[in-house]
């Protein structure tokens, strides 16, 4: 039977699992069924998430005047946009700073 690989995966014993073309078949093989898996989860937990999250904001939104809704988007809106600008033009690297000491190093 010809499969197009270079090992029959019929003929793939526990002598052949030494073979590299083996254990490459083999490690494709699972990481595509936890990726697979993994993909699910996540859309299975976005979901009711995002349905969440819109109905808490409409209950919210419904019982706060009009005035307060807007005023509260404006400085969203604000602090994400100077986030953003900040994070493009400035050339400071927080990832290379610690930002929590470790107090064995200070002793």
């Amino acid at each position: 039977m010809k499969t197009g690989l270079a090992i029959d995966p019929a003929n793939i014993g526990p002598s052949s699992f030494d073979c590299l073309i083996a254990r490459r078949i083999f490690v494709q093989k699972v990481f595509g069924m936890v990726a697979i898996m993994l993909a699910v989860v996540v859309l299975m937990t976005m979901l009711p998430f995002v349905f969440g999250a819109g109905w808490v904001s409409i209950g919210v939104t419904i019982h706060a005047d009009a005035e307060v809704v807007l005023l509260a988007l404006v400085m969203t809106t604000l602090c994400c946009t100077a986030t953003i600008i900040f994070a493009i033009k400035t050339k400071f690297d927080m990832t290379q700073t610690s930002v929590v000491s470790n107090s064995s190093a200070d002793s």
